[in-house]
Parts: structure tokens; sequence; C-alpha cells
């Protein structure tokens, strides 16, 4: 068996689970298979609508943010948070899009993009087809 951790954060997330299943946890390994039409729409949130975003606000306000800094800002303003307990039994809240399925992604870009429209006068172009 082969298991590929693409991101830093992942690799950071799985090591933390594996050595804590000696401390009496149990780490399951599911196999992950990623729905081809949410993808699209990662990849226009990411490629088309962020973006566009960040380039408005620089030049409406003079503000250099990332597409990760607008992602995290639209994920607490639209998304509810889930509530995790951390390693010191801490409750935090996280934002992530991992709960989404189809039809939550498409009303949360939905949103995303008429805030964009709506708040700072933002034209985000259209999704193509082919995404």
């Amino acid at each position: 068996m082969r298991i590929v951790l693409d991101s830093d954060l992942k690799r950071a997330m799985a090591k933390r689970a594996i050595d804590a299943a000696g401390k009496g946890m149990e780490v399951i390994i599911r196999r992950h298979s990623p729905d081809d039409r949410v993808d699209p729409m990662r990849r226009y949130l990411f490629g088309v609508v962020y973006p566009t975003i960040t380039e408005r606000i620089l030049e409406t306000h003079g503000h250099v943010f990332g597409v990760e800094d607008i992602h995290k800002e639209m994920m607490r303003k639209f998304l509810a948070p889930l509530i995790r307990r951390n390693k010191d039994g801490i409750e935090e809240a996280v934002w992530s899009l991992d709960s989404l399925d189809n039809e939550g992604m498409g009303k949360y870009v939905e949103k995303v993009v008429w805030y964009a429209a709506d708040r700072l006068g933002c034209t985000i172009p259209p999704k193509k087809d082919e995404d």
C-alpha cells in the first residue's frame, strides 16, 4: 500500500494522528476519492474567484492580500465552524471546505461571488463549462 500526503499540513496531521495512536487512540485509514464535480469548483474558486477579489482589493484599497487570506476570511463569513478538540483538550473553531458536498460547495462559491459583486464591486468571470 502506498499513501500519498500531498501537503505539509496533511503530513503533519497524519504524523500527529499516528503518534497519538500509541496513547490509546485508533488511526483509521480510508481511501480518498475526490468527487470530480467538486474539484472543478475548487479550481474555479482558487484560480478565478479569489484572485479576482485580491486584485480588486489592491485596486480599490491598496491592500495586498493573498488568496489564502481571502479564503480564510470567506470561510469565516459563510461557513459554520467545526468545533474540534486540540491535543491539549481545548476546543477550537476550524473552518474547512472539506465537509461540503457538491451542493454545499456550489452554494458557498455562489455566496462568495455575490459578496464580491455586492460589497467589492468585483466582476467575477463566469465558470467555464469544461471546468
